[in-house]
């Protein structure tokens, strides 16, 4: 069986086999990366690096305070985030193509009125995920690809290409 596969790297795509299958109908990814995450997540936490419960503001500091939004509440969708960053300039092929480091930084200085709800609440959120992964590489001083590869890949025996 053939199977259609993608390469994503810090510039984009860098490699696609199709094997047959249409293009325009590969799905998004995101969905399968906040199970990356949590698994980081719980990894670093089983660690002690860090706490499920600490406060975002804990490993982002530019985070104003008393947003109440925890780690815990970031990966189970109870931050209070919407689903999508505001401002995105969607696009069919990329919705979020417009979203940025640059914009995730500024984000986060006004992440307080962002927020659509209250804490504790369930709301499926792609931006609490955002916000989780870049806290993860604050927390740990490392990018987010080592910490795939040191908590997700290497426990497997799967190396990442070059």
């Amino acid at each position: 069986m053939l199977v259609p596969t993608c390469v994503l790297g810090s510039t984009g795509i860098q490699e696609q086999a199709t094997n047959g299958h249409d293009p325009d109908k590969f799905v998004e990814l995101g969905s399968f990366t906040k199970v990356v995450t949590g698994t980081v997540l719980h990894r670093l936490a089983a660690a002690g690096t860090l706490a499920l419960d600490d406060p975002i503001e804990k490993w982002l500091p530019e985070v104003p305070g008393g947003t109440g939004i925890t780690l815990r509440n970031l990966a189970d969708h109870t931050s209070g985030l919407p689903r999508l960053p505001p401002g995105l300039d969607a696009s069919p092929a990329d919705p979020y193509a417009s979203f940025t480091d640059a914009s995730l930084a500024d984000l986060l200085q006004e992440l307080d009125k962002v927020v659509s709800g209250p804490t504790g609440r369930m709301e499926y959120s792609n931006l609490g995920y955002a916000v989780l992964g870049h806290a993860l590489s604050v927390a740990t001083g490392r990018t987010f690809q080592l910490l795939v590869n040191e908590h997700v890949l290497a426990p497997w025996g799967w190396q990442r290409r070059p």
